[in-house]
């Protein structure tokens, strides 16, 4: 009986929790969205323009913003917008990690809609001998990455490298730090992010590129679902603000 009781307990509480924790993230939303009502700017264009006005202030380096999806339904509208604010704010590089490796099935979508949005019409770069990214001239180089461009790349890389030494085209003295490093690094065929952006209130990466996230800051925001432009400039403040120490 008195088990049963707990367990009744237990499930009470569970659920005043999730009830909780849903008022909690609708009223955050519509503050949000009151915010952006009454202040923010409307339209791309102006969302544009309101990234570039308030980039002067920043003087931290942002040649990479990464946006982690964690466990949220892409939406390549948001994503899209979130490329382009991007590139507004000085990145030559943004890049997608969407563990499940859906984001990668839409790349045909994401070019499509990039290009509606931008002249002269996108192309895609071809990196690691397959297609793994979107390019153009008036938004970034847009990456798109999964798990297995995480600690599953890196296993395969050195597997490879074990092969090679097997069939000595190279030998263990030549495997280093540095070596290891430019082989990473070329194989993303991006520079390490200063930023990066997790979408959710799960503070995790999934798995995102572990190698190239060595000193970059993660910052959190709710969603990229209706992300406003307000709230990202805001992680841009936030992140113009920390103070780096690597491990000092």
């Amino acid at each position: 009986m008195a088990v049963n009781l707990f367990k009744v307990v237990l499930v009470v509480i569970h659920v005043i929790f999730d009830i909780y924790a849903e008022a909690r993230r609708l009223f955050r939303y519509a503050i949000q969205y009151f915010e952006d009502f009454c202040f923010g700017p409307w339209g791309l264009k102006a969302e544009l323009d309101y990234v570039h006005r308030n980039k002067a202030p920043l003087t931290k380096p942002m040649s990479h913003i990464a946006v982690i999806l964690g466990s949220e339904v892409v939406s390549i509208k948001d994503i899209v917008r979130i490329a382009l604010w991007s590139h507004a704010a000085g990145a030559s590089y943004v890049s997608f990690y969407d563990h499940s490796g859906k984001l990668k099935k839409c790349k045909s979508a994401l070019d499509e809609a990039l290009t509606s949005e931008c002249q002269p019409k996108s192309h895609i770069p071809r990196t690691n001998g397959y297609k793994n990214g979107i390019a153009g001239k008036q938004y970034p180089h847009v990456m798109l990455f999964d798990i297995t461009d995480g600690k599953a790349g890196i296993a395969r890389i050195a597997r490879e490298l074990c092969e090679k030494a097997l069939a000595k085209e190279i030998t263990h003295n030549d495997i280093n730090l540095k070596f290891l490093n430019e082989i990473v690094l070329r194989e993303a065929g991006v520079p390490e992010p200063e930023l990066g952006i997790y979408c959710g209130d799960i503070c995790s990466t999934y798995g995102f590129l572990p190698w190239h996230s060595r000193i970059t800051e993660f910052l959190p925001i709710s969603s990229h679902h209706n992300v406003s432009v307000r709230t990202f400039v805001s992680v841009l403040r936030r992140f113009n603000k920390c103070e780096q120490r690597l491990g000092t």
